[in-house]
């Protein structure tokens, strides 16, 4: 599957991935490969949640991916993600709500 190439693609893949995956918190992805996140933008974005591999196009993707999530929810979104009361479902929302008015 070829790799978005858009904020808004990136936000939409990074939503179907947890959907898919699971989500999870304090870690870009758990032992059973859930992602939180940020860890989900990486897998969208890189193919892999770790960050060592980061050729500049890509990283930039990523970064604006976060930095449109952050604007949206008004705040840090990997804060936001770790919140003990957050739900799956408040996280694929907001990567959802984001993506809205995102350029294509």
């Amino acid at each position: 599957m070829p790799r978005p190439t858009t904020v808004r693609g990136v936000l939409l893949a990074a939503a179907r991935l947890i959907e898919r995956r699971g989500w999870g918190r304090h870690r870009l992805e758990d032992d059973q490969g859930r992602l939180c996140v940020a860890g989900a933008i990486n897998v969208a974005v890189r193919g892999s949640s770790v960050h060592f591999w980061r050729p500049a196009r890509r990283a930039a993707l990523a970064d604006r991916a976060l930095c449109r999530l952050d604007d949206r929810l008004g705040g840090d979104a990997i804060r936001w993600n770790n919140s003990p009361t957050r739900t799956q479902a408040e996280v694929v929302t907001a990567l959802r709500a984001a993506a809205k008015g995102a350029p294509r």
